[in-house]
C-alpha cells in the first residue's frame, strides 16, 4: 500500500496539488516518487480582452473553469479602452466616485 502526502499552505496550493497529481496519474500512473511543484512566481495569470476581440460568455465560462489545470491564478478581463469607464459596485460605491474621469 502507498501512502500519498499533499502539502500546502493556501487554498491555491491544494487545488495545484490536486491538479499536478490528476495529471501524474492521467500521464504515466504513479508507482513510487516524489514530486516538489511550487510556483516560481505568485501571478499566473491571462488577460482576455472582449473589447477589440468579441468572446463569447460561455468560452470565457470554460475559460475559467478550466485555468486551474494550466495552474493559472489571475484573470485579467479588460472591459473597456475608455478613461472615464466606472464599475459601479453595490458594496464599494467609493471606487467609483474616485474613478470617474474629470477635467479638474
Amino acid at each position: 500500500m502507498s501512502n500519498i502526502e499533499f502539502r500546502f499552505s493556501t487554498y491555491s496550493g491544494y487545488v495545484y496539488a490536486l491538479e499536478t497529481f490528476y495529471q501524474m496519474i492521467e500521464e504515466k500512473g504513479i508507482a513510487k516518487g516524489f514530486v516538489a511543484d511550487e510556483p516560481i512566481v505568485g501571478y499566473r495569470g491571462i488577460m482576455i480582452d472582449p473589447v477589440r476581440h468579441f468572446i463569447s460568455l460561455g468560452y470565457i465560462k470554460k475559460l475559467i473553469v478550466s485555468m486551474p489545470i494550466s495552474k493559472l491564478n489571475v484573470l485579467h478581463w479588460h472591459l473597456s479602452d475608455d478613461e472615464a469607464f466606472v464599475l459601479e459596485l453595490i458594496s464599494h460605491p467609493e471606487l467609483a466616485i474616485s474613478s470617474r474621469y474629470s477635467e479638474e
